[in-house]
């Protein structure tokens, strides 16, 4: 499901717009049907872009602590840790 619940969404679009993660939709995962586990994370790139929060985080967390998960989640992708780290596991397999 896409979110929309108004500030923070909001809050979530214009750190991503600030972090140059453009073009990005924002999307809730349900994960309590298999787990307590609260996870986020970004996926894609160009106009297809999402960030993807499980159901579990929204409830636990402040709208400050879920805005600071998505600006880590962005660190990996800004940083190319998962470029990195598929890099790593093909010269290493």
């Amino acid at each position: 499901t896409c979110v929309d619940v108004g500030s923070l969404r909001s809050k979530l679009l214009e750190l991503a717009d600030k972090l140059g993660y453009h073009g990005a939709n924002i999307y809730v995962i349900d994960g309590s049907t298999r787990s307590a586990h609260s996870n986020a994370f970004c996926t894609g790139f160009g106009k297809f872009r999402r960030i993807c929060l499980f159901d579990t985080l929204l409830p636990l967390m402040s709208e400050g602590e879920i805005v600071s998960v998505l600006g880590h989640e962005i660190g990996h992708d800004r940083l190319y840790h998962v470029h990195t780290a598929l890099v790593f596991a093909t010269c290493y397999s």
